[in-house]
């Protein structure tokens, strides 16, 4: 099951940068005392942190500040233990090193590629959303837009670079379907609603709601899930049971139509789900398969590509020009090394 971190909404309060920003400024308009001049020095001074240092380029908290505004919703930024705060603060020295890598070799991307993304991202949207007047003023954010094109550029470099040499042979296609599909003799379908929320305090409490009153599943997707399906009320459409992650499809087994699952712990997140339908579906054969089992093995195959890619980031020695090396004191929270790096 795809569940995208990357979510192109809700800007329904300021974010953090922002309000450090607008309180420097109302600051400055009271004018006067010293005390409030030296509360503004320091805020400025945090803000400019050298955090990390990316082969060689220095990383300072306000970008990683910026980075959070766009990639984690404002609401749950709060909530942010430890722990999630040094992951997102690996994901973005990742991002600094492959945008660093893409660069040099030329990568970019054009105007009508940018344009068409924010329009493909408006169309996953629903009607009512888009009538959001911040939301709307989110695609025109100068800061939103450099962040997508940036995202873009490395995604670009990601496919035509790192993992363009990934094949799948024939051999590998018939092994994955006799593993994974060839045993079936018929396959259930399930329709899926999911809410994501990053801490077990947050899904416990909606947990507790859905006890009171199931039907209020889509209205808690759209005010808490962090995954762009929770705009439209949590509905990720169709699976089949091999499809499925295992912890999910056992999970909704247990399920009627229209039940809600329990918490379940996932790479994405806390997950809770709702069963919307099921229905059969009859085993296809190789050749009916041979299409999606070849995008399904080419998106694993590449996502280890790239997983060793990262791998030999974090392993190169560091010196003024590689490897990446992070300033713990400089941070606003306790840094915990989250990826393994052997």
């Amino acid at each position: 099951m795809k569940m995208n971190i990357f979510k192109a909404g809700n800007n329904n309060v300021l974010p953090v940068f922002t309000m450090l920003l607008a309180l420097i400024l109302l600051s400055v308009s009271c004018g006067g005392d010293s005390e409030q001049g030296q509360d503004i020095e320091e805020e400025e001074f945090i803000i400019t942190r050298n955090i990390a240092s990316v082969r060689g380029e220095i990383v300072k908290l306000s970008e990683y500040l910026d980075y959070l505004k766009y990639e984690v919703d404002p609401d749950l930024q709060p909530d942010l233990d430890n722990e999630l705060k040094s992951y997102y603060l690996e994901r973005l020295l990742e991002r600094v090193a492959l945008l660093k890598e893409a660069q040099k070799a030329s990568i970019t991307i054009v105007q009508k590629e940018l344009n068409d993304r924010i329009e493909e991202l408006k169309s996953q949207l629903s009607d009512e959303i888009i009538k959001d007047e911040e939301i709307r003023n989110l695609f025109s954010d100068p800061g939103w837009v450099s962040h997508l094109e940036k995202s873009m550029v490395i995604q670009k470099y990601v496919d035509l670079v790192i993992t363009s040499t990934v094949v799948v042979s024939q051999n590998e296609e018939e092994d994955y379907y006799n593993k994974n599909y060839s045993r079936q003799t018929s396959s259930r379908m399930y329709s899926l609603s999911q809410i994501i929320v990053a801490d077990r305090a947050t899904a416990q409490s909606i947990k507790d709601e859905l006890k009171k009153n199931k039907a209020k599943f889509q209205e808690l997707a759209k005010q808490y899930s962090t995954s762009p399906d929770g705009k439209n009320g949590g509905d990720i459409g169709w699976y089949s049971s091999e499809q499925l992650p295992e912890s999910i499809l056992n999970a909704i087994r247990k399920l009627n139509v229209n039940d809600i699952s329990d918490i379940i712990e996932t790479d994405a997140g806390l997950v809770i789900i709702k069963l919307d339908q099921v229905k059969n579906s009859e085993r296809k054969s190789f050749y009916e398969m041979k299409e999606v089992i070849q995008q399904e093995l080419l998106e694993k195959k590449r996502e280890i590509k790239l997983n060793e890619h990262i791998d030999k980031i974090w392993s190169e020695k560091k010196t003024k020009t590689t490897g990446i090396e992070i300033f713990p004191d400089n941070l606003n929270f306790i840094y915990t090394p989250m990826r393994n790096r052997g």
